[in-house]
């Protein structure tokens, strides 16, 4: 089964990562908030123009995604299989969140980082259920225009807090091989290059770094990417035990932005009368006719940035100080600031793909969490 994952916001489940086209986003924060700006901002969306946003929202989703539009025919997957998705979905939530609390940068350009997930069809090689085959297959958000930055291996399971003997799991040296298995027959790992790692095992989680093979695979037009997983040391896996196995690439694409700080946003924001503020748009899934394809979260919270931008009022930068200073003195020939996004958080919605199979998507620009004067 193939998971992508282009990786916030408030999501109705608190289950709560792919650049979502943050330009599209930003480019409809700039055009309204611009335009509202110059009539002072209004509190409330009206019907029509929320259907407006709404539609933006459902365009840019699925631009992201890949797709021009909602799948059909799908196949509901079975019930073992959809708790596994949900096991991987809250996995990489809880990873997301953990990120965000240490990360604290700002930056005047970067690259926008998007991440990749796709999940493996594993299957046991030999009887002793310690030699894996993982089979990954392109999804259609691998795209030519974005550059492999980083790619791991990671595995997931209880399978990986059974030891070789009475010593606690959590103090095992675990040493697993990963190496690329081109005519799929299946020798000794260990006469075999490959990527190892040795670690102390202290969560149920293991990553190895393997961006080379991945490099090759994406550049390539191999649709399939088969890898062989061995653990030579430090675990022993229950005979009904298996692990799962996820791919996680991040890619970028460069884009030009303005400054910004990753911080958690607080959920109601201190505006005051008709400037410059973040604002809410509930969107639901099922509201929008989306809940037959988009299995998590049911919705979430989408903020956008809308008001007027006096002068020296949450300004950007020096640059926003001069813009404001010349839309002062040329009486208005010159465009003032407008509200724009000063920061994002990820969200990840687990959703049907264009082949009808169950993955999920992260959107790390998704979600405004403060605005200011740009």
């Amino acid at each position: 089964m193939n998971t992508h994952y282009w990786f916030y916001g408030s999501s109705h489940k608190d289950l709560s990562m792919q650049s979502s086209g943050g330009v599209w986003r930003l480019l409809c924060c700039l055009l309204l908030s611009c335009f509202l700006g110059r009539a002072g901002g209004r509190p409330h969306l009206g019907q029509g123009e929320r259907g407006v946003w709404l539609e933006a929202v459902k365009k840019g989703i699925l631009e992201s995604l890949g797709m021009e539009r909602p799948p059909v025919s799908l196949k509901k997957p079975q019930q073992d299989e959809l708790k596994k998705m949900y096991r991987l979905y809250e996995a990489e939530l809880q990873q997301l969140r953990l990120n965000r609390s240490r990360f604290g940068a700002t930056q005047s350009s970067v690259k926008r980082a998007s991440t990749v997930l796709i999940s493996a069809q594993v299957d046991s090689v030999g009887a002793d259920r310690q030699r894996f085959r993982a089979v990954f297959h392109k999804t259609n958000v691998i795209r030519k225009e974005l550059t492999l930055v980083h790619a791991q291996l990671k595995l997931y399971g209880q399978f990986l807090n059974k030891p070789w003997s009475n010593q606690s799991a959590f103090q095992q040296e675990v040493l697993i091989k990963v190496h690329q298995d081109f005519n799929m027959t299946y020798q000794d790992p260990l006469k075999k290059d490959g990527f190892v790692l040795t670690k102390i095992l202290d969560s149920s989680t293991l990553t190895v770094d393997i961006q080379p093979i991945v490099e090759d695979w994406t550049s390539s037009s191999e649709e399939r990417l088969v890898l062989e997983v061995s653990f030579v040391k430090g675990l022993k896996t229950h005979p009904q035990d298996a692990p799962e196995i996820v791919l996680e690439m991040e890619m970028t694409k460069p884009v030009l932005k303005e400054r910004r700080t990753r911080r958690r946003a607080p959920i109601k924001e201190d505006c005051e009368e008709d400037k410059c503020c973040r604002k809410s748009l509930n969107v639901s899934f099922k509201d929008i006719g989306w809940s037959d394809w988009v299995v998590a979260p049911e919705g979430y919270t989408m903020y956008f940035c809308d008001g007027s931008c006096p002068h020296n009022y949450r300004p950007a930068s020096m640059h926003t100080q001069v813009k404001s200073r010349l839309h002062r003195i040329t009486k208005g020939a010159t465009l003032r600031p407008c509200c724009v996004p000063a920061a994002y958080e990820p969200m990840v919605i687990m959703h049907y793909d264009s082949q009808g199979k169950l993955t999920f998507s992260a959107f790390d620009d998704m979600i405004v969490s403060s605005c200011y004067c740009a």
